[in-house]
Formats: C-alpha cells, structure tokens, sequence
C-alpha cells in the first residue's frame, strides 16, 4: 500500500532508535527486544519506492524481534520476510484489542533486558488504551539499574482521524491539507465511544470543546491529555521516553514525556 512522506521519516526515526540501542549493547543485542503490535507485511512504499517496514528495520539491526498484526495475508507475508532472521525474529497473528494475544506478544519480551515496543495504529479505534495499559504493566527491573521501569514505547498519534471523530461533538477548525474525502462516516455516538476507548475516558471531549476552535490549541490539548494519562499512578518519577507521532502535518516526534 501506497504511503505518504510522513511514513518514511517515522521509519528512520525508528531506525535511528534502534541504532542507537545497538551501540549500548555492544555485541550482546540479545539483551535487547523490539516489539510491534501493528506490524503490518514488512514492506512499505512510499511515492513509488519500496522501502524496509520496521520490523524488518529491527531485524536488520541484529536486535531480537516480536511482532504481530491482525490481518493475516500482512502477517503471513512478514514471516516470509523474517524468515532469514527466525532465530530471532517471531511474527504472529494477533489483536492488540484482545488481551490474550496482546499478553503472548508481552511474554516473549524477557523481564530483565532494554526493550523498545512500536504502537502504530491507522487509527484510534485499532489501539484502545486498555491496550496500552496491558503494555504499560508489563514491568521489569533493568540490568544495572535498580527499581522497576516500563518498557520505552513509540506510539502513533492518529490525530487526524481523532480529530475527525470529535467533530461529531463539535465542529474542528478547518486544517490546511483537509480535502473533500475527509469527512467522517458512520454512526457519531460509535466515533465518539472510539475516541473514548483510545483515550481511556470520556474527559478528553472537555478539552476538546475549548479548544476545536483552534487547530494548533486543539492539537496540543489532545496530545497533553493522551501523554499524561501514559503516567501510571506511583510510577511517575521513573525514566522512560515517549514518543508520539501525528499524522498531520508534523512529521518527527512531536511529544516528548
């Protein structure tokens, strides 16, 4: 599938990441896991060009990967690709809206060792933030340093299509590369119940109504209130990075907690 500009900076971005985690490992990048939960078939194209997908990215890298995706030819697909790294490297079917499935990719990712997780929903509806949550748990004490931290995360930040959604509730102010085939489809109590899903609670309408005005405001109230929410109660003052990507416009990482 065709993909815009934005795709191929997140993926160096991501790339870059990795790169990075390799040098601290030295030789030992086992000690290092990357995980996906959209992973998509491994390959993207961008204006014509076939480019690495991030798993492949990851593998290329020498670090141990994990990676699922629902759609099942995408997955398929992917452990074709995978298939010169497969003693590292495991690809499965899964949903990250099921927990089941969600808790099978987690256990391949060692309770003691750096892991980085990619979180790359098309959308809010495909990453509830119960999902993240399942994430978020999934604790363990890191080499040298004691104490309980996460694992560092990169999540996508759909805004776009969050922003689609929550003007069901009140009009958003016009964005400058919005078309005629932006309009949102479907019933708007279901749009609104899936942007309450991605965000946890219903109280991100609140921040929205003061700010739908406003396409800069409204961007940055969206993102303030999905970040802070990423904070788990008493675990606060640990060090973790997060990354959150938009879709719109801003091409890099755009939030930084």
């Amino acid at each position: 599938m065709e993909r815009g500009p934005h795709t191929k900076i997140k993926l160096k971005l991501v790339g870059n990441y990795l790169t990075a985690c390799s040098d601290v490992h030295g030789e030992d990048l086992t000690k290092f896991t990357y995980f996906e939960t959209h992973a998509g078939d491994g390959i993207t194209i961008v204006d014509g060009e076939s480019i690495d997908g991030s798993p492949v990215i990851a593998a290329n890298r020498g670090v141990k990967v994990v990676v699922m995706d629902i759609d099942d030819e995408k997955i398929d697909a992917l452990i074709e690709r995978l298939a010169p790294y497969r003693e590292r490297a495991v690809a499965f079917r899964g949903d990250v809206c099921n927990r089941a499935d969600l808790a099978k990719l987690l256990s391949y990712v060692p309770p003691y060792y750096h892991s980085l997780g990619f979180l790359d929903p098309e959308g809010p509806g495909q990453l509830p933030f119960s999902s993240v949550h399942q994430v978020l748990s999934h604790a363990y004490t890191y080499q040298k340093e004691p104490g309980i931290r996460r694992p560092e995360l990169l999540i996508t930040f759909p805004l776009k299509r969050i922003k689609q959604n929550a003007g069901l509730l009140q009009p958003a102010a016009p964005e400058p590369d919005d078309s005629e085939d932006d309009g949102v489809v479907g019933l708007p109590d279901k749009l609104l119940e899936i942007n309450d899903a991605f965000f946890g609670t219903p109280s991100w309408r609140d921040a929205w109504r003061k700010t739908a005005h406003d396409s800069e405001a409204s961007r940055i109230a969206l993102l303030r209130f999905h970040s802070k929410s990423l904070v788990l109660p008493r675990h606060d003052s640990l060090a973790r990075l997060w990354t959150t990507f938009s879709r719109l416009r801003r091409f890099g990482p755009i939030w930084v907690l």
